[in-house]
């Protein structure tokens, strides 16, 4: 499978703790139904959503359905739905180091918000 070809906008890094940080999209006005490849480079699970600039992401328990879920050291790719400009995260624990490139190519899912 080929990679990721990076699109208009350079790699971010987000930082997030226990409570969700919003954050725009690398590019945001490019990514829109394009791919986004995240790579969790810390140590804590994270979680993530995307949406408009009022977005949060919620840590999923039983009773409670939260975000997608990202591993740590996974680096995966997911498509962006149209009209979504912002990406919220949260950390299960710790600090979550998250880098952010947006591109076209290959996606591990689309993420269907």
């Amino acid at each position: 499978m080929p990679d990721l070809m990076q699109v208009n906008a350079r790699t971010v890094l987000v930082a997030a703790t226990g409570t969700s940080v919003a954050v725009a999209l690398p590019g945001s006005a490019d990514v829109n139904g394009r791919s986004l490849r995240l790579h969790n480079i810390g140590t804590v699970l994270g979680y993530w959503e995307t949406g408009g600039s009022d977005v949060s992401v919620t840590i999923p328990t039983t009773s409670v359905p939260g975000g997608c879920s990202l591993a740590p050291g996974a680096p995966e790719s997911f498509q962006i739905p149209p009209g979504h400009t912002h990406i919220a995260f949260i950390s299960a624990s710790g600090t979550l180091n998250i880098l952010m490139t947006p591109g076209q190519g290959p996606v591990s899912y689309t993420h269907l918000a």
